[in-house]
């Protein structure tokens, strides 16, 4: 319904910005240090459950920062939420910090900085 037409990205997207619009409300819960640990841990246990060994997840820290983060305590937060799975799941991890085209060069160097 209304929930699936606000997250779906539709066929004649015309460009990233259209696209990332898809992602306001999930970004909306996950703008605080416990959000963004838990889903990190959650992401960890799910596909942990589904037989995932080797991970890599790839985001974005500035999405994170509209609650009042810094890019510091974004990237604390999910190393927060990752220490934890590792205390449970045998699961290899990766976090890969990208940069968003749409956004000025200086804000994707100050990413690859954090």
């Amino acid at each position: 319904g209304e929930l699936t037409a606000l997250m779906s990205v539709p066929e004649d997207c015309i460009n990233l910005v259209e696209y990332l619009k898809r992602f306001a409300l999930p970004l909306s819960v996950m703008q605080t240090s416990e959000a963004i640990s838990r889903v990190m841990y959650e992401v960890c246990e799910d596909a942990w459950k589904d037989n995932v060994r080797y991970l890599e997840v790839r985001f974005s820290p500035i999405l994170h920062t509209e609650g009042g983060l810094s890019l510091s305590n974004v990237m604390n937060a999910v190393c927060d939420g990752l220490a934890l799975a590792s205390f449970s799941i045998p699961m290899k991890v990766g976090i890969i910090v990208c940069g968003l085209r749409h956004l000025s060069p200086e804000v994707t160097h100050t990413l690859a900085e954090v």
